[in-house]
């Protein structure tokens, strides 16, 4: 796997309006000038150590049956290692959902359950 896209994406007036940062992705392919590459990797480190900087991150212990669903573009996010605790297995399941089905089934179930609109987030805790 490796990942050939641009990492920062910015608008006409030069604002960043997109970052795909991977480490496990990332490849000897930039589309860049040979010359430039170590350059490229410098600025790479710079935005990983900015990126990594305990004011930057946000950590949570799920629990046994949490569920966490995040917009893939718009959130680097990343797991901790794991250490198996007896007879407990780790379950990870991945899958993509369009958020236009999700938004529109919290609608419904906000409406059914009769809950506020804005419902508290992870950060709130």
């Amino acid at each position: 796997m490796k990942q050939m896209k641009m990492y920062c994406r910015t608008d006409p007036s030069g604002q960043v309006v997109r970052v795909q940062f991977g480490n496990a992705m990332r490849s000897w392919f930039y589309d860049c000038e040979p010359e430039k590459i170590q350059e490229l990797y410098r600025a790479l480190k710079v935005f990983t150590d900015y990126v990594y900087q305990e004011r930057n991150l946000l950590k949570i212990t799920l629990q046994e049956g949490d569920t966490v669903l995040w917009a893939n573009t718009r959130l680097l996010h990343t797991r901790d290692g794991y250490v198996e605790d007896g007879d407990k297995r780790r379950t990870l399941t991945g899958c993509y959902f369009g958020w236009d089905i999700v938004k529109s089934r919290v609608r419904q179930l906000s409406r059914k359950l009769s809950l506020p609109n804005a419902q508290p987030s992870a950060v709130g805790k």
